[in-house]
């Protein structure tokens, strides 16, 4: 039987093929990949750690690594002066690990996979490298605070309703970062199951607190007598970095919130606005403790609010 093919026979064909290649059931190895997979082994070696700070380009001196097989703590290192230690302990390639890095305020966990190696390398090293990215956070922060009548507010002053005649009022929190090379990454604390996360945090306090409200932010809880609400800032925003004389991350951060003080009537109520470092509002929420290697970012802004 001779089989007569048609253009639209033709059409359909290419068509499925390239609806199978592009959801990937199509998918070819490439022969460098081949080549690269077939040149790694397995290793069992000691790890030589580089650290070497992301955002400002250089090597890590004087940093404490901590090596967990889960919570269990194997040994800890200290980096040389160009960032790098070198373990006692020898680790197969595909052992699990968890490392902690830490430089006074900066602090990082890594999950890391131990790698194979490429027989060439196995051949000329004795050990096996393994490179973290890591960074230095900004403590000294800079926190503006301006209403949507163009009002700016310095810390320490009021905030008073009666005065703008209106009961409630949008007001944008911004954040400067304070030098270049500034940056952050966050990570996983696996000891204390939280994530490290930067978290601006705005709380009210004080006589009728309870007589305003805030919205605008990710979460809003109370704890005791006083009112919570904290937002999840990302890496980027709480980073200073360029490249050149080009910046990748300008280090400025804004959050717009409604204040509604509809209700309230005084001038006892507290707002007050900080940024933490490795912390969970989820662990804040529970304990009343912003984390337990949190690191306020900036000076706590606060304001006074009048009705």
């Amino acid at each position: 039987m001779q089989l007569k093919f048609k253009v639209w026979h033709l059409i359909l064909i290419f068509f499925a093929v390239w609806l199978l290649w592009s959801y990937g059931y199509l998918g070819t190895i490439l022969p460098s990949q081949q080549q690269a997979e077939s040149n790694l082994v397995d290793v069992t070696r000691s790890i030589k750690f580089t650290v070497y700070d992301k955002f400002s380009g250089s090597a890590v001196a004087s940093a404490s690594i901590y090596v967990y097989d889960g919570n269990m703590l194997l040994e800890s290192l200290t980096t040389d002066s160009n960032g790098q230690a070198t373990t006692s302990n020898v680790y197969p390639s595909g052992k699990q690990l968890y490392v902690k890095v830490v430089k006074s305020n900066d602090k990082a966990w890594y999950n890391i996979v131990v790698p194979k190696m490429y027989k060439a390398d196995v051949e000329a090293l004795t050990t096996n490298p393994v490179t973290l990215e890591f960074f230095s956070i900004d403590t000294s922060m800079t926190i503006k605070v301006m209403d949507s009548q163009g009002n700016s507010y310095s810390s320490g002053g009021t905030l008073n309703f009666t005065a703008l005649g209106v009961n409630s009022i949008t007001i944008t929190i911004t954040g400067y970062v304070s030098a270049d090379g500034k940056g952050y990454i966050s990570s996983y604390d696996p000891l204390n199951g939280i994530n490290w996360n930067p978290v601006l945090y705005a709380k009210l306090s004080g006589t009728g607190y309870e007589l305003i409200s805030i919205t605008g932010f990710d979460v809003g809880y109370e704890k005791g007598t006083t009112m919570y609400y904290a937002d999840v800032l990302q890496d980027t925003e709480v980073t200073r970095y360029k490249v050149g004389n080009e910046y990748i991350y300008d280090g400025v951060w804004s959050r717009s919130v409604l204040v509604d003080a509809t209700g309230y009537s005084g001038s006892s109520v507290t707002l007050t606005i900080i940024v933490y470092a490795y912390s969970d509002y989820t662990y804040h929420q529970q304990y009343g403790s912003y984390g337990p290697d949190a690191v306020a970012m900036c000076t706590a802004f606060t304001l006074t609010i009048e009705k």
